[in-house]
């Protein structure tokens, strides 16, 4: 009896040390697996930068795209572009010629700030404006057509039904640079940095305009991505950005980033995003009234959007019109030729 207990007990012990040795055995094959698993993902990212960097037809065209009419005109002679992205397919600047329809008093002329993808509220706006485009009126969007409210792809397709004029905000440069991405055929990754060149701002493949890029059509991006950095009426003096830009600098110096994204100029004339200098607008108006402007004599006036937190500007040079629709407060179109303002209500989609 006393036999078969321990026959028993070392039948027990080993059958224990069996399990173990295999529970090792599984966990041992299950880091090797996470392990290969996680040298094939760096490999097939290190190889994808490698072909990015060596792919020439990745680079896309950024001083020649653009829907060229009988009424435009491309500049290609603007700004540094050291820090663009290799899938910018970045307009640097359009020129509208037709002197008569953007002087002639009847044909109403309007810039709207930032809609981010707040469709109901520029249905109303638009509708409020009894605006006519085949009356000879014409709407300029100043950027940040997209992200943070309900709707971005509808307001694409609805600025496109307008045939409304546009400039490329900030967010809407993500947007295009991941959608040209995308439809350069690479693939996309849940983590880690789209391999776009020496940009100012890096974009994570987990980024928030992602989704809104994906769900673009081929029409959407034509549009959105036709929308140039800058947009220019000699006729007015009149030069549309979404953000502005850095006065101490020439045209021809100016960084599509900044032009994107600046708020202020720090005290060594670097401009910037954050809130922590001079306002550019206060320094553009003051070399206007100086006469010792960096910029050509034809281009005295900058509209631009962007500064929501500054609400609607309007100085004696430069026209902020971003009024902070999507979070809460205004959407506003500033006729150009009359000064004169409408402004609708809009729901708080973002918190800022």
């Amino acid at each position: 009896m006393v036999e078969v207990e321990k026959a028993v007990q070392i039948t027990t012990a080993e059958t224990k040390r069996k399990w173990l040795w295999r529970g090792i055995a599984f966990a041992i094959t299950a880091i090797i697996i996470a392990v290969i698993v996680a040298v094939v993902v760096v490999v097939v990212q290190r190889n994808q930068r490698e072909a990015f960097e060596n792919d020439t037809d990745a680079s896309i065209n950024t001083t020649a795209k653009g829907q060229s009419t009988e009424d435009q005109s491309i500049i290609s002679k603007v700004g540094d572009l050291h820090a663009l992205s290799r899938y910018s397919n970045l307009t640097l600047m359009e020129t509208m010629q037709n002197d008569d329809l953007y002087t002639n008093l009847d044909h109403k002329l309007y810039v709207i700030g930032d809609v981010h993808g707040s469709l109901d509220e520029l249905n109303t706006l638009v509708t409020k404006l009894h605006y006519n485009h085949d009356a000879g009126d014409r709407i300029i969007l100043a950027g940040d057509l997209v992200t943070r409210g309900p709707d971005s792809i509808g307001v694409i397709r609805r600025a496109k039904e307008l045939k409304a004029l546009c400039v490329r905000g900030n967010h809407d440069d993500k947007v295009v640079r991941i959608k040209t991405f995308i439809r350069s055929g690479h693939s996309i990754f849940k983590q880690g940095i789209i391999p776009e060149g020496p940009v100012l701002d890096p974009l994570e493949f987990d980024n928030h305009h992602m989704g809104i890029a994906q769900n673009m059509t081929d029409e959407d991006y034509e549009y959105l991505s036709g929308c140039p950095m800058i947009l220019a009426i000699p006729a007015l003096q009149a030069l549309f950005v979404h953000a502005g830009f850095n006065p101490h600098r020439t045209l021809e110096d100016q960084q599509p980033f900044s032009v994107m994204n600046i708020r202020t100029i720090e005290q060594d004339g670097i401009g910037t995003k954050e809130k922590t200098g001079e306002e550019w607008s206060d320094i553009w108006n003051s070399s206007q009234e100086n006469n010792n402007s960096t910029f050509p004599s034809e281009y005295r006036k900058v509209y631009y959007g962007h500064a929501a937190g500054n609400g609607v500007q309007l100085k004696n040079y430069t026209f902020g019109v971003d009024s902070g629709c999507v979070y809460g407060r205004k959407l506003t179109a500033l006729e150009i030729k009359t000064g004169q303002l409408t402004q609708v209500q809009c729901k708080e989609y973002y918190k800022n």
